[in-house]
């Protein structure tokens, strides 16, 4: 046994502290809000560990609207409200949105919660036990409240050149990506 390992060895046994905690296990740290740059919300990696997917690619995005805004008015979109995380599956890109501090107010929260129940009842879903309240839009947007004027929204894509769903399979499949979705959720609330 080389002399790292038996020091390791010796310092865990005698009830010491592991030298090496601080890097090698280190936990990531807690948010006190949710930040303004949704990237920040989860690293590459940490969506990765979380949905136990390959992450091949992360990049901030603006909204369609921010785009057209920014085409008429002659400029380059500002950053994003929404982070993709692009995956080497059937889910795409699994995304996070963090709307502006200024539209995030818990009353646009119920609003657009109650306009879709109302217009969509079928393909709307409450999902208990993840934070004050969560929902579920069409089987692949997680709309979740976390506290007063702190929600998110956690979307997977739903399709991919490289692996689509296989026919007769959406509901299964849907019904997947809700509790993938769920589970991603409760990892953010986690952090908050």
């Amino acid at each position: 046994m080389s002399p790292l390992a038996t020091m390791l060895v010796f310092t865990l046994l005698s009830g010491g502290a592991c030298p090496f905690a601080g890097t090698l296990f280190q936990t990531p740290p807690r948010l006190t809000t949710l930040p303004d740059d949704p990237c920040a919300v989860l690293s590459q990696e940490q969506m990765a560990a979380i949905t136990n997917l390959a992450v091949t690619a992360v990049r901030r995005v603006p909204t369609i609207a921010k785009v057209v805004d920014a085409e008429r008015e002659n400029r380059e979109p500002r950053p994003g409200t929404i982070c993709v995380y692009e995956t080497d599956s059937a889910f795409g890109g699994i995304s996070i949105v963090v709307p502006d501090r200024a539209t995030r107010t818990t009353g646009a929260y119920w609003a657009a919660r109650s306009s879709y129940f109302e217009t969509y009842r079928g393909s709307a879903r409450p999902i208990p036990d993840v934070a004050l309240d969560a929902w579920l839009a069409g089987g692949a947007d997680l709309h979740v409240l976390v506290r007063d004027n702190e929600y998110f929204t956690v979307s997977a894509q739903m399709w991919s050149r490289t692996h689509p769903i296989p026919s007769g399979q959406g509901h299964e499949f849907f019904t997947r990506a809700g509790e993938l979705l769920t589970t991603i959720a409760r990892a953010i609330v986690a952090r908050l």
